[in-house]
């Protein structure tokens, strides 16, 4: 029973790292500031970090292609696609425009 216990234990002291690991690269504990919420509450919360993490670095992936786009091409009319497309459009359709 000791050596189950001392194993659980061990594994468990091995997820509280992980998940500390986790928590703290996509929400990096503030120097001096002081942790109102527990380990669990930020590690719910990771997923919402990554999701903001990758459409604001998706966001700045596109305004830096379309900048380039510009940059090469100042003639290109941009402001179209900020209007997307239309969810009719069929794949045949969009290939044609392509």
């Amino acid at each position: 029973m000791a050596a189950e216990r001392d194993l659980y234990k061990k594994e468990l002291d091995e997820l509280k790292a992980a998940a500390q690991t986790v928590v703290d690269m996509v929400d990096p504990p503030e120097e001096g500031a002081e942790l109102t919420k527990t380990l669990l509450e930020r590690l719910q919360g990771v997923s919402q970090g990554i999701i903001k993490y990758l459409l604001d670095t998706t966001h700045q992936y596109v305004s830096h292609i379309l900048g380039l786009v510009k940059s090469y091409w100042s003639q290109a009319n941009l402001a179209l696609l900020g209007e997307g497309i239309s969810l009719e459009c069929s794949e045949e359709k969009f290939a044609g425009l392509m």
